[in-house]
Order: C-alpha cells, then structure tokens, then sequence
C-alpha cells in the first residue's frame, strides 16, 4: 500500500469542458448507476477477447457519440457503462497493487425551524442533526477488457431534538460497476442504492405535527445490466434491462404502502451528425408492483427524440422529448380510475463564461408514483450560478420551482398519518379528535374515515407550487480539508389544508480526503 505523491485537490480551478463532463470518471460516477453481482463477475469472463480487438474496441468506445448528451437522470433512458479508460484516470490517495482507492469522509451539523413540515396553526418543530458520513471509491482495472469499480458513501442521521427522525442515509448514486468490453460492445453489470429525496418534494404527503408522518425515510437499490454497441465512430445503440426495490427505513408503518418493485426496460441510438451535434431516439417500457394492495399497480410505455448541441468548450444544451402513456390497474383500494398520457421531457443547459462564472439551467415535465392517487404531474424549473471569487472559495447561489398536479378526486390515507402530539391538540378546533385510548387525531374538513385504518381526504384543487432558493459557500482550507456554510429556504403553497409551510435550514459542514 502506498500513497499517491500527487494529491488531486491541489492547484487552481480550472475551467471545465461541459461536453466532456460528462465523460470524467467522477461526472459518471454521479451521473450514472453501476453495480457488480458476483454471478455477473463469473459470467464476465464469457465476454473476454484478444488484447488486439480489446485496443481496437478501447478507441471506438472512447469516441461513443452518447458521450454528448447529459442526460443519464431522465426517464427512459439506458445506463450507459464507463470505458477502462475513463475509470484508470480517475483519483486516488491510497494505492492497494492494482486497485487504487479514494478515501474520504464529512460530517454536517444543521438546524432547521419546522422539522415537522407543519403549518403554522399546527406549531413548529426545530430540530439540529449531525450526520456523519464516510465515503470510498475503488477502482480496479483487472485486464484491458474488464473493470471494476465501487463508489459508496453511507452515513447516519442524528437528530437530536426529533430523536424519531434518525436514520441511515446513503449518498445519491452509490454503485458497483462491473464492466467488460465484448468487440465493440462495452457491457455492465450494476448495482445502485440511494435514499431518495424527503418529504418535501412529496406534495401528496401530509404531515399533522407529528414525528411519525413526517418519518418518510425510504431507500432504493436497483441491480441491472447495461450494453452499448459502438456500430460505427458516429452511431452506437445502447440498452438495457433494471429491477429496483424500494422499502422504507424507518419503523413508522404510515408510508408501508409505498413499497414496491419495479422493472425497466430501455434502448437508445445515438447519432452524431457534425462537430456539434448529437441526435437519437430512445424508447423503454417499465412495470410497477406494490407489496400492498393500497396503491394501483401500473405499466408504462414511453418513446422519443434526444438532442445534444455543444458548439464550444463552455457551452452545452441537451435535451430529451417523450411520448409517455401509463395505465394503472384498478387492484388497488385507491379510487381513482386516472391514466397518465402526454409529452414529458427533460431539458438542460450548462455554461461557463468569464473564466470563473458558470450556470446550469434543468426544466422538465414528468409523472410520479402518487400516494392515494395513482400519480403526480410535475413541472420543474432549476437555476444555479457558481462564482469560484478565488483559488480557495467558490460560492453558489440556487433557485427552483415545482407545479405538482394530482390525479383522482381523493386522497385516502392510513389513519396513523392524522395522528397528532398532545402539544397540538386543541379540542375546540373542529376536527380534532380525542379516540379515548390515547391517540389523538387531526381531521380536516371533509375527512370521511373508511374503516379498516384508511381515511379519504377530499382533494378541491390537488395543485400545488414548491420554491426553494439556497445559498452555499464552500472553503477549502487545505489539499486535503475543506468546509462549506449553505442557507435553504423552501416554501410550499397549496389549496389544500395542511399542506402548506415553509422551512428555513442552515448547515455547516466538514470534509476531509485521506
């Protein structure tokens, strides 16, 4: 074992190509989903060939034209497996023989003001969480022809006023990839675990001021297989074939209705037509399934165009227009019969200008699983500007908005997600209930209890609108130490009661590179 006599973190920063962003080792480590099943290490070996046609396959996978598109976190899209190449150029602190090894780990302290997303008339929660987290990188090119590489990062949520809120949390885009190239066709087998987002991008969710409904704590972990076939230097087709699983964390049994399974199916051709330009079409099909029979079940089919348009080195547009129908079964105790049919896309725009000044705009349309309803129309527009004032600091602002449209004319939801703390409850407020067993419930106007634990909740506008706006200063005090200080602030309005509340975050943070 040996340390590396170059540390990455040092130097100035440098401006980055957006076009090849997206080919860095680190870009695609967080841009794209990898895994490695030992039965997939075994079965790799089938897929070995000769050093010469390794080389040969080595120089057109370099040169796959979807390397222009960013666009790997849209909907319906193949993952796209990463070149020996690419992965051999990648950091590193810490040397084990051929495997080199990237070691790190943070630690956050952070306060919020309404930790309970709460309206006012409910009383807000402050709460302050520690979460410490500890991350590692490992990449091992075993031949010219196959590659593994692992990127986790796994840490713990303490809070330490709302003690019902810990949990374990992973970072976004943890994975194991392991990769072979076949000829032209480079293929990978994959693994990735997230926690995906909190309550507050759930706009169908309803807190009452309790820790229990407010405990939506959920991890995903998808295994999969990928493969993109480099048909000539300006055309590759890619596919692909995901199982995701995802379960809730917490012992709150609120959100239990959510779990589910979920399979996926997709292909992509890419074209590239000049020095700028890059166009394709993709298609996928995916299947959902709930471990319940609360929410529907569904299928869905989605087809479209990608563009990509990289006139120079600090400026790149991407983006990817669908046609997306999803037909939900009626097996579910959900009432509501709704089927989604329209145009999604995905659109995304980076530019870095004065040397130090860069921005990034996303918009999209989609739909996402709903909880009582079968789902959620969304709207979304995104904003960052970074400024890197010296060698040494970099300060970020953000801004985003979301319009979140539900379907169905009801929301029916477990009892236990009306239940409040005795610090809530009101008797003289209509709709607060005391059931004389010790459980203490909110009610809202129109709440029609349907027995068997599940209320229906009438929905008069279903819509809502979610703004948040953030501040962030980072600070590198060494090679090795740097710190960052953010402000967020996030603000959601609907013509639903409950639902509206704002929450105010300040966070301080540390990371260090061993």
């Amino acid at each position: 074992m040996k340390k590396d006599a170059t540390d990455p973190g040092s130097g100035p920063p440098k401006p980055m190509d957006p076009a090849s962003a997206s080919k860095s080792p680190r870009a695609q480590c967080h841009c794209r989903s990898r895994a490695a099943l030992a039965a997939a290490i075994s079965a790799a070996c089938l897929f070995r060939v000769s050093a010469q046609d390794a080389s040969q396959a080595t120089s057109f996978l370099n040169d796959d034209p979807a390397s222009a598109l960013n666009l790997q976190g849209s909907g319906g899209l193949p993952y796209l497996p990463i070149s020996n190449s690419q992965l051999r150029r990648g950091p590193y602190n810490v040397r084990f023989g051929p495997v080199s090894a990237l070691f790190s780990a943070a630690t956050s302290i952070s306060y919020t003001d309404n930790a309970l997303f709460t309206e006012q008339t409910l009383g807000r929660a402050d709460d302050i969480v520690v979460t410490p987290m500890f991350n590692t990188t490992l990449e091992w090119p075993v031949t010219d022809m196959n590659s593994l590489r692992i990127d986790v990062g796994v840490g713990y949520q303490k809070h330490l006023i709302q003690e019902q809120l810990d949990t374990l949390t992973v970072s976004p885009n943890s994975t194991i990839d392991w990769m072979v190239v076949a000829g032209n066709v480079r293929i990978s087998f994959y693994n990735q675990t997230s926690t995906p987002a909190s309550l507050t991008q759930r706009p169908e969710l309803v807190t009452t001021g309790s820790a229990e409904t407010a405990a939506f704590r959920r991890i995903q972990n998808t295994i999969g297989m990928s493969a993109s076939w480099i048909l000539s230097r300006d055309l590759s087709l890619q596919g692909g074939y995901s199982y995701t699983l995802e379960r809730g964390l917490t012992g709150s049994k609120s959100f239990d209705v959510l779990d589910r399974d979920s399979h996926v199916a997709s292909t992509a051709l890419y074209r590239r037509l000049g020095p700028v330009w890059t166009v394709g079409t993709s298609a996928s099909a995916s299947t959902q399934a709930f471990q319940t029979d609360f929410q529907n079940s569904s299928t869905s089919y989605s087809g479209g165009l990608l563009a990509a348009w990289v006139p120079g080195r600090y400026f790149s547009v991407s983006t990817h227009v669908r046609y997306t129908v999803t037909q939900f079964d009626q097996n579910g105790r959900v009432a509501d019969a709704s089927n989604f049919s329209g145009i999604t896309y995905d659109l995304s725009l980076s530019h870095r200008f004065r040397r130090y000044w860069e921005y990034t705009l996303t918009a999209g349309r989609g739909a996402n699983t709903g909880f009582g309803n079968n789902f959620t129309e969304q709207l979304f527009a995104n904003a960052t500007l970074s400024w890197n004032a010296t060698d040494r600091t970099t300060l970020q602002l953000s801004a985003g908005y979301v319009n979140s449209t539900e379907s169905g004319s009801a929301l029916s939801l477990p009892r236990e997600a009306f239940r409040i703390g005795p610090e809530s409850f009101d008797p003289s407020i209509p709709g607060m209930v005391d059931d004389g067993q010790g459980e203490l419930y909110y009610f809202p106007a129109g709440a029609v209890d349907l027995g068997n634990g599940i209320v229906s909740l009438p929905l008069p506008g279903r819509v809502s609108d979610s703004y948040t706006a953030g501040l962030t200063l980072n600070y590198r005090f060494s090679n090795k130490l740097s710190g960052n200080l953010s402000y967020t602030h996030s603000l959601r309005s609907s013509d639903l009661q409950l639902r509206n509340f704002s929450q105010n975050i300040v966070t301080l943070g540390l990371n260090y590179q061993f």
